[in-house]
């Protein structure tokens, strides 16, 4: 299979390219990325039924689509970043 890539539309074989040479996160690394993006959705969900129903006023911009983004920098977060 080839994938592409990039504006020019590159084609690259599966497994190479521009980024091929990054470390792969490994099945426990996916696993906390998975853990905290289904918090993330769970969470945005609870909000939503909570606005819909009127108990919540507030202004709120949904995470809704965009829960792997964070969960994935997390993981290379310590506990002392900030």
């Amino acid at each position: 299979k080839v994938i592409r890539s990039g504006a020019d539309r590159t084609t690259y074989p599966r497994g190479e390219g521009p980024m091929s040479n990054y470390p792969k996160p490994t099945n426990e690394q996916l696993l906390d990325i998975y853990t905290r993006a289904i918090t993330i959705k769970l969470n945005d969900e609870r909000i939503i039924k909570e606005m819909m129903s009127g108990r919540l006023v507030t202004p709120y911009y949904s995470a809704r689509g965009q829960e792997i983004i964070p969960s994935s920098v997390m993981i290379n977060m310590n506990d002392d970043d900030y």
